[in-house]
């Protein structure tokens, strides 16, 4: 038997001692209880944590980047587990249509910074607004004293026609509605007075709006409508689609369209009129397409617009084939998305993976499907209901948002007359009597 040497090892196969820095690693035999356990590979072998066990591997990685991974699967699962949830009856005159909690104006003397997806505040108050499918308005500020039932109508910006969509930005407001005349209301949301009314000719059924300062795009029928400043008299810009509008998006100088065929287009501002710039056409085939609708969710990297394009992301298990308004909603700051379905489900999923957000079934015996009294006023205490993604509305949802206060990020979402507020990742304790 050599003899051991310090800092040397002997291999019997090559007969001499080398340094021991330079000895083969041995693998451990696979074992369920080995001390060798690495978080990589167990993220590997298995994806859903419970809680507990992704709690003890983000305390013992060093690694930067898994600590960042593991703790959005954890709060995944936190979200996953939402049982906190607050239910109001909101008595408009028609069934909601669009409700936007989604800035927080904060004043300084007379100038306003945004911050992005919370609520608006003004004076230490939550104000929300609602437009229903009779062409009502509705503002409603939130304090300790007050009830849903202060509701107050702002004005009708044209009967018996949907109010489209709500956009705000610093303390402005812009609502548009469906119609044969376009109408779209603007108001300071930190003034006294009332909104007035803007009007374009030729065009009608404004579908969606982006509001980014003083500058606003419209989604209008067969084309967009850009204004440089809500407050001045300038002709606006029309930029052709040759297909209605359903979606708009507003950053700096470039315009985004999401059309009724399903394209894709992007204008530059800077440039005039001009053609949009097709994106991500490869998720067609090259007939032409007057209607396209096929349930697909998915996200793109922009800097690769081009034909052979591919998803980053997809985010399978969202249900659609012919509904053309249902909510979807961001939280960028924790990086998730949500989508209601055709199906009456909210799903949703990690912006990042595509990772949906899942977690064990609830109690079989527990009816998660709602049902929603048409009583007067009421707010219901939280309860079995409370998990957004374990109930069955009693009809698609059509507007949600995802607005971040003081308590934490809520889900909010509009179904008829009723208000849902589910607190992610809270969960319901009952209070015993």
């Amino acid at each position: 038997m050599p003899a051991e040497l310090p800092g040397l090892y002997w291999d019997e196969a090559r007969n001499r001692y080398f340094p021991i820095s330079s000895k083969p690693k041995q693998q451990n035999p696979t074992s369920t209880t080995s001390k060798g356990f690495h978080p990589t590979q167990s993220i590997k072998r298995r994806r859903s944590h419970t809680l507990w066990r992704a709690n003890d591997v983000v305390r013992e990685t060093w690694n930067h980047c898994l600590r960042e991974r593991l703790s959005h699967e954890l709060l995944s699962l936190q979200y996953a587990t939402t049982s906190q949830l607050n239910h109001t009856h909101v008595p408009t005159l028609g069934r909601i249509k669009s409700f936007s909690v989604n800035l927080h104006v904060v004043l300084c003397g007379s100038c306003c910074l945004p911050a992005y997806q919370t609520a608006t505040f003004l004076n230490d108050e939550n104000k929300r607004l609602i437009g229903d499918d009779q062409g009502w308005l509705y503002s409603y500020r939130e304090t300790p004293s007050q009830d849903w039932n202060e509701l107050n109508p702002e004005l009708n910006l044209h009967a018996l026609s949907e109010v489209s969509s709500i956009s705000i930005s610093g303390p402005l407001c812009v609502a548009t509605c469906l119609g044969p005349f376009a109408k779209v209301a603007v108001q300071d949301l930190t003034a006294s007075g009332g909104a007035y009314i803007l009007n374009f000719n030729g065009t009608h059924d404004i579908w969606a709006s982006h509001l980014q300062g003083c500058k606003l795009v419209l989604g209008a029928n067969q084309k967009a409508v850009y204004l440089s400043d809500v407050d001045s008299n300038q002709a606006p810009q029309f930029l052709n689609t040759n297909s209605d509008v359903f979606a708009v998006f507003l950053q700096d100088n470039l315009i985004y369209t999401g059309a009724r065929n399903g394209s894709i287009q992007r204008f530059d501002i800077r440039l005039g009129k001009q053609r949009g710039q097709k994106l991500f056409e490869s998720r067609f085939f090259d007939a032409p397409r007057i209607l396209q609708m096929n349930g697909d969710l998915a996200s793109f990297d922009l800097r690769f617009p081009g034909l052979s394009s591919n998803p980053v992301v997809q985010y399978e298990g969202h249900v659609n084939s012919y509904t053309q308004r249902l909510g979807i909603a961001f939280d960028h700051t924790e990086g998730f998305v949500f989508a209601a379905g055709q199906d009456c489900h909210i799903r949703g999923w990690s912006l990042h993976t595509g990772v949906p957000i899942t977690s064990t079934l609830p109690d079989p015996t527990v009816n998660a499907t709602l049902n929603i009294p048409v009583s007067a006023v009421h707010r219901t205490e939280t309860n079995v209901e409370g998990n957004p993604f374990f109930t069955t509305f009693p009809h698609p949802i059509e507007t949600m948002e995802v607005s971040t206060e003081a308590g934490g990020s809520s889900l909010w979402a509009a179904c008829d007359h009723e208000l849902f507020q589910y607190h992610l990742g809270k969960r319901w304790i009952p209070v015993v009597q």
